[in-house]
């Protein structure tokens, strides 16, 4: 990433520069490698309206992460990238829990922001979105399940694809985050509000279009786009630094 480029440039310049006045104005970052962990937070029970979601599985696509020093993360505002999670991830869960990422590599300073992939990328050397070889069956996030009341029990399975607009862009080109790195940074927990997507599902309207066959809910549509509005906005993914 040609930002990250431009931070090395910088530390460069800091050790290179002699303990003079016309050097008292670089602020001083060192090299630093922390680990990521996933927090899936699902909770229970999954209650809307009627009916309960019984979660069987959930198969989340993350990645890649770039964090910037700026408050706008996107490409065209963020001219220092103050690190990297390069990995892609499948976050495969039956319940709230804890799920390695991989090694963030950066630097020492201010975080702001964030931009990152659902595990479909369009990167500028790419003609089109494509998603990562890790990500399930090419979607973003596969959940299977039941929805639930009293002695009925309806299967569902929810695929949604989290598709970049444009080449060079992340699926989420910013997403506010306050941190300040140091040396004694040990690792950023990244919170995936699970439970809270699934929630958003119409799922009395679900069942009533089901005529009580089993329920795939697939790439578009109402209840597709409420989930995906939830993972963009109304409960998006966090990032807690740990220090």
């Amino acid at each position: 990433m040609s930002a990250l480029r431009s931070l090395i440039s910088r530390a460069a310049l800091v050790a290179a520069c002699p303990m003079s006045l016309a050097c008292s104005s670089i602020p001083s970052v060192q090299k630093v490698e922390y680990e990521a962990v996933g927090v899936a937070e699902i909770g229970g029970p999954l209650v809307v309206g009627e009916w309960t979601i019984k979660l069987d599985r959930i198969d989340l696509a993350f990645g890649p992460v770039y964090f910037c020093a700026a408050n706008f993360g996107s490409n065209a505002l963020c001219d220092t990238a103050a690190a990297e999670l390069l990995t892609d991830n499948t976050l495969s869960l039956t319940s709230s829990g804890e799920v390695p990422l991989g090694r963030v590599h950066g630097f020492t300073g201010a975080i702001r922001s964030a931009s990152f992939d659902f595990g479909i990328h369009w990167f500028p050397s790419q003609a089109a979105p494509t998603p990562a070889a890790t990500a399930p069956n090419g979607h973003s996030l596969v959940a299977l399940g039941s929805f639930v009341r009293g002695a009925e029990n309806l299967p569902f399975t929810l695929i949604v694809n989290a598709t970049p607009q444009y080449a060079g862009q992340r699926f989420v080109p910013t997403r506010a985050v306050v941190a300040e790195v140091t040396e004694e940074t040990s690792g950023v927990r990244v919170h995936f509000p699970l439970g809270a997507w699934l929630k958003a599902l119409p799922v009395a309207d679900l069942v009533t279009g089901s005529n009580g066959a089993p329920i795939v809910i697939d790439g578009s549509g109402p209840a597709h786009d409420a989930v995906l509005l939830e993972m963009v906005a109304g409960h998006p993914v966090t990032f807690e630094f740990q220090n």
